[in-house]
């Protein structure tokens, strides 16, 4: 279930060129289609957003506790 920790995980922008391309190719199992009508913008954020509630729900206990967040890029201030 740690499909982040497999040796064999491939990454595009980590161990292939092209994750910071203004086009790329990418397998089709690894699209999501955006629904009709909406922004395409949105869903730029959906990776992000995923990574930091991943983070949040390795936490014991969220509501009402104080932690800290290190770096304020993308991930670290939707988490904040």
């Amino acid at each position: 279930g740690e499909q982040g920790l497999c040796p064999q995980l491939i990454v595009r922008g980590q161990h292939h060129d092209g994750g910071l391309a203004e086009y790329m190719t990418a397998r089709a199992r690894s699209c999501v289609p955006v629904p009709t009508g909406r922004d395409p913008r949105l869903f730029a954020l959906a990776e992000p957003v995923a990574v930091g509630v991943r983070a949040l729900r390795k936490l014991d206990h969220v509501v009402g506790a104080r932690i800290g967040v290190l770096g304020l890029g993308t991930i670290g201030a939707l988490v904040a």
